[in-house]
């Protein structure tokens, strides 16, 4: 890994609530809850609020605080059965 490669992944990659709703197939209330519980940090830039989608990643891959993040959504498609 080059040390390019390294910072681009430490970079914050910030979206709207609606949009990072859209990225992790959730609701924007569902982020909401997520940031009231302090499991999701929130930013503001002027009057939008704006969540950093690697925090998002990391809260769906189990990692950091949010564990118990809704994933269902992200499972469309594939037997639970196996």
């Amino acid at each position: 890994m080059t040390a390019n490669s390294a910072s681009t992944a430490q970079r914050p990659r910030y979206a709207t609530l609606r949009e990072a709703a859209e990225y992790c197939r959730s609701t924007p209330r569902t982020l909401e809850r997520r940031i009231a519980e302090g499991k999701l940090t929130r930013f503001r830039n002027g009057f939008r609020v704006l969540v950093d989608l690697n925090e998002i990643d990391a809260m769906l891959r189990g990692r950091g605080s949010g564990t118990d993040f809704k994933t269902q959504g992200m499972k469309r498609g594939t037997s639970l059965s196996h």
